[in-house]
């Protein structure tokens, strides 16, 4: 009998238990479902503490905690958001649903500007997952975000391991191959992401932008003319077509173009709808360049006030590690509002004004009318500094209206030229070499190629007459500098180096020798030929003269490949 009890007993225990489970269960499945609909309507705080109940009821369940989640991240209670999928993570939920914990974990993280979090958990999961080909292409994306191009390209590379048929795998190597650089290769990602997906698309502007840097402007120019073709309602693929067309010098083509893209944006005299007032800067930027280069002035002064007047981004705000992608986007329209502005001030003769606006934009071209700026207010040495800071490769020849600003600058600066070299003459009468030579540096820096060619002459053969001749402290001081940095595998900074050595001790053969070298471990080949060609113009009899000659031909040779 006793026993029966004690059955009984436990019996009902179990019964009371699994109704208090059951009504636990009840409780939690209507809490959800309230919060799920009240999610779906966009009742945030609603659902919030919804589903908050629904955990009380079951604290186990990482799903309810998922959705807890997606309602603070709707809410943009950001670091709530990350609690609660962290929580989510730590129990069982559906395979799907850990998914997107993990996704939306990253994106909570990129809410909060907290990137290396973000990538730290998308680490995470790579590496509880490492065959999910997606997870690498996220995490591509965000290394490029973070400015880790080599670590981009890793993961963009292992993706396409995983899944050699995803035309966005390629995409984001493209991507991060031209962030880094590496034009080539950037474009032939992208000629694979074309392969697997041909459909043009906005998707492959990029190609055009690549092409660019590598001064291609007719191959851009043709990429653009393409995607134009399939969307030509687009304003944007007007104006990049019209800047490839001013880089090549056809300007009224160029007009043309950037005419199509001003007519499409500002369509019954106001800005569509998906059209930023930043993107419109870059067209109105650009077309009046243009009319400068045509000599429309009146036009060229108009243009320029409207770009500037619908240029509202603070450039010395704007971030390239948490905001990489925006300002990356917004580069270009900024950098045309502001230099045609810039420009317009320079040609009105307002060259404070102008050098304040220069001052703030990298590129070959805000260099070059900085420089002129400062020439025109007689600070030579100023201009001179400017002028020397662009890289050789930046000046390419083929583009027409950068050509023109440069040619215009090297004129303003003849007299100057002519002041130096006469006073070096006096100096060298005087025996006064080391002076005359430093006087030679000074007019080297702002002449043009003929000039600078008679100038190079000048001082290799005082050099030869003056074997005595020291390296100046500060020369030395840079070459050394640059012998640590090759030793660290730093080539860029060390060509950096041998620069600021040559600019002060020209004369210094040995230092265009070394500089080839380093130009040619960077495969920057027609400025190696060009440093080396420089050092046998100084010294033609050198024992290892026919050693440099050998090294040309194998960099021409090595171009040729790369063609």
């Amino acid at each position: 009998m006793k026993k029966s009890w004690i059955s009984l007993i436990l019996i009902i225990l179990a019964m009371s238990a699994y109704a208090a489970s059951a009504s636990s269960q009840w409780q939690k499945g209507k809490k959800a479902y309230d919060g799920k609909k009240a999610y779906d309507k966009g009742e945030y705080g609603i659902a919030i503490s919804c589903f908050k109940k629904a955990t009380e009821s079951d604290p186990q369940d990482g799903d309810t905690f998922r959705w807890l989640g997606h309602a603070y991240y709707k809410n943009r209670q950001y670091q709530d958001a990350v609690g609660a999928y962290k929580q989510a993570l730590s129990l069982p939920h559906n395979k799907d649903g850990e998914h997107e914990s993990w996704d939306r974990l990253a994106s909570a993280y990129e809410k909060l500007g907290q990137m290396d979090s973000m990538i730290s958990f998308r680490e995470k999961y790579i590496e509880r997952n490492p065959n999910d080909f997606f997870n690498f292409i996220e995490l591509s994306k965000l290394y490029v975000k973070n400015i880790q191009y080599d670590k981009a390209i890793t993961a963009a590379k292992r993706a396409i391991e995983l899944n050699s048929d995803y035309a966005d795998a390629y995409k984001n190597l493209g991507i991060a191959f031209g962030r880094n650089n590496q034009y080539d290769e950037a474009i032939r990602a992208y000629g694979k992401a074309i392969e697997l997906d041909p459909k043009p698309s906005a998707d492959y502007v990029p190609i055009g932008f690549f092409l660019m840097k590598k001064n291609a402007y007719a191959d851009a120019a043709g990429a653009y003319k393409k995607l134009v073709e399939t969307d030509s309602s687009n304003p944007d693929l007007h104006t990049f077509l019209a800047e490839a067309y001013f880089s090549m010098g056809r300007f009224d083509d160029a007009l043309a173009a950037a005419n199509r893209a001003i007519e499409i944006e500002t369509f019954a005299g106001d800005f569509t709808l998906n059209r930023s007032k930043q993107s419109a800067a870059l067209s109105f930027g650009l077309r009046s360049f243009i009319h400068r280069s045509k000599g429309n002035q009146k036009e060229f002064f108009r243009d320029a006030d409207k770009a500037y007047s619908l240029d509202s981004v603070d450039f010395t705000q704007l971030s390239f590690g948490q905001d990489a992608d925006k300002a990356y986007s917004l580069n270009s329209a900024i950098v045309w509002a502001r230099l045609s502005y810039g420009a317009a001030y320079l040609d009105r003769g307002q060259y404070d004004e102008a050098i304040r606006l220069f001052s703030q934009l990298e590129g070959p071209l805000a260099r070059l009318l900085e420089a002129t700026a400062y020439v025109k207010q007689g600070k030579v040495k100023e201009a001179a500094t400017l002028y020397i800071s662009i890289h050789e490769e930046e000046l390419s020849p083929k583009n027409v209206p950068l050509m023109n600003d440069r040619m215009a600058l090297l004129q303003i600066f003849k007299p100057y030229v002519e002041k130096y070299r006469i006073k070096a003459k006096s100096f060298e009468a005087e025996g006064l070499y080391q002076e005359a030579l430093s006087e030679l540096s000074e007019a080297l820096k702002i002449a043009d190629e003929a000039e600078a060619q008679a100038i190079q002459e000048t001082i290799f053969y005082m050099a030869r007459r003056n074997q005595s001749l020291a390296l100046p402290e500060e020369a030395r001081k840079h070459a050394l500098r640059a012998e640590v940095l090759v030793k660290e595998g730093n080539f860029e900074q060390a060509a950096a180096e041998y620069k600021e050595a040559i600019w002060i001790a020209p004369y210094a053969a040995r230092l265009y020798y070394n500089s080839a070298l380093i130009h040619a471990q960077l495969k920057k080949y027609p400025e190696a030929i060009r440093q080396m060609k420089i050092y046998l113009q100084a010294v033609p009899d050198a024992p290892d003269a026919r050693a440099a000659k050998d090294e040309i031909i194998k960099w021409k040779f090595m171009m040729e490949k790369e063609k």
